[in-house]
């Protein structure tokens, strides 16, 4: 059963290794024809772009709902500068009572505390 299951691998990683030199081949044309041709260079690096989500909305430290973008990376700034930049004293070995809780409800939203996160970082 075993080698049956290798001989049906072997045809998909020599597939691969055809797919990887075919793009590699493309990818190297398309260098070395950037000065003659950059517009087909610049729609196959923009074709390799992800599409970038949105951030949800975030709550800042007064418990106010923040929508642009500004003000999003404002707060995410000001929340990991005081993790980053707080020093508080963590002894070895502790784990905080958040991540000890299992019942908790696994499809709702991430809640990040600045306290969970230095603690973490200090470990």
């Amino acid at each position: 059963m075993f080698s049956h299951f290798q001989e049906s691998r072997a045809p998909s990683r020599g597939q691969r290794e055809k797919i990887r030199r075919a793009k590699a081949k493309l990818e190297l044309s398309l260098a070395a024809a950037i000065k003659d041709n950059k517009k087909h260079f610049f729609k196959y690096i923009s074709s390799k772009r992800r599409a970038k989500e949105n951030l949800q909305p975030l709550v800042d430290g007064g418990g106010n709902t923040v929508t642009k973008d500004e003000e999003k990376a404002e707060v995410l700034n000001a929340f990991f500068s005081s993790v980053f930049n707080s020093r508080a004293d963590c002894s070895l070995g502790t784990q905080p009572l958040e991540l000890e809780d299992r019942d908790r409800d696994q499809n709702g939203a991430p809640i990040i505390q600045g306290e969970m996160v230095s603690d973490l970082l200090h470990h």
